[in-house]
């Protein structure tokens, strides 16, 4: 329970189309992308949605100048039944061949759409947007092993929110590479096991990209959030409860303001400080709009022991703003940290009454 009255923002949990009912029994489901791809800034007009591999690399290498590759890869995250408990997301990929010095990559949400045999370099190097996570390749990286990158918060996010996931682009990280450096991974197409090869065999191995998602007990929370519930919003209660009026993740230029929500899981035995970064998301790429932060009260302050738990909230003004003016739609997107560690990411878009 909570007097909190500060304003802010939040995401609603609605189900995904077509899945199923809520309930799925614990264990692990492997899911193979809906499309993968690379795209080459040497050559920025032209598709290779349909290669064997995908590739990352950085601008300059050894002798490589303009050299850089990135990879996406789109998983179709309702496969995942509704009411999953997602213990574990990872993204694994498997490495057809490895050159070069030590390489940071960094893994980036897709903010537009894409198909895998249009997407190049010009369409779409720009349409990235927060960084998933991060990992570093060490080489020697053994041709069929294995990078596995943690994507828990993400799936849960996307799951959380209920819109359409454009998947992820993996990009190399800046540094100074003395020899040519590049990683190649099997992609949907060249890792599909040859059902003719010998058993044992790497041709008769599945070696396509995965996501593996661990489910926990039905109706379980995920491990380790903080977050009780969330929504994207059009006005919160006044009074207790203090719930979300008019959950939604679309708002028009017409609508007063969009506010970020957030109940906090308790118990709660000191204040805890929540952090909103309100990040517009351009063609450009994204650029902070504004970070809002406030501090709950110490139960002690209302003869209370601990808080169940306790909502808050902050807000954005739209109608007759510079927020209405930007080019429609727009899309946005609130990153909610809770004592300094992020929790999840909040997704909506403006658009024309």
């Amino acid at each position: 329970m909570t007097t909190e009255t500060t304003k802010q923002h939040i995401h609603y949990r609605i189900p995904l189309v077509g899945q199923g009912v809520a309930g799925v029994t614990p264990g692990v489901l492997t899911l193979h992308p809906l499309q993968d791809a690379k795209i080459w800034q040497f050559d920025r007009t032209k598709n290779f949605g349909k290669e064997h591999d995908l590739v990352v690399a950085p601008s300059a290498s050894g002798y490589a100048i303009n050299n850089e590759s990135r990879t996406l890869i789109q998983f179709d995250l309702m496969q995942i039944p509704a009411g999953t408990s997602v213990a574990k997301a990872t993204l694994r990929l498997c490495v057809w061949e490895y050159h070069g010095d030590q390489m940071g990559v960094v893994l980036y949400r897709i903010t537009q759409p894409w198909r895998e045999d249009t997407v190049t370099w010009e369409s779409h190097f720009l349409h990235y947007g927060f960084e998933v996570t991060r990992t570093t390749l060490k080489p020697p990286l053994a041709p069929d092993s294995w990078v596995e990158l943690d994507v828990t918060t993400d799936v849960r996010n996307a799951l959380a929110i209920g819109s359409l996931h454009h998947g992820w682009m993996l990009i190399a990280g800046a540094g100074t590479y003395a020899r040519y450096t590049s990683a190649k991974f099997w992609s949907r197409e060249g890792g599909v096991p040859d059902p003719f090869a010998v058993p044992g065999t790497s041709p008769a191995t599945d070696r396509r990209p995965q996501l593996v998602i661990t489910t926990g007990a039905p109706g379980a929370p995920p491990t380790g959030t903080r977050i009780l519930d969330h929504a994207m919003a059009k006005d919160v209660q006044k009074t207790y409860p203090y719930d979300p009026i008019d959950r939604t993740n679309v708002f028009t230029t017409e609508d007063k303001k969009a506010v970020s929500w957030v109940k906090i899981r308790g118990p709660l035995y000191d204040r805890v400080r929540v952090v909103w970064e309100w990040w517009y998301h351009s063609p450009a790429g994204p650029s902070r709009y504004m970070t809002h932060s406030t501090l709950t009260p110490h139960p002690r302050q209302y003869g209370r022991s601990h808080w169940d738990w306790y909502a808050v909230w902050h807000e954005i003004r739209i109608r007759g703003t510079m927020v209405a003016r930007l080019p429609r739609p727009s899309q946005w997107e609130v990153r909610i940290f809770i004592d300094g560690n992020y929790e999840l990411s909040q997704w909506f878009t403006i658009t024309d009454p």
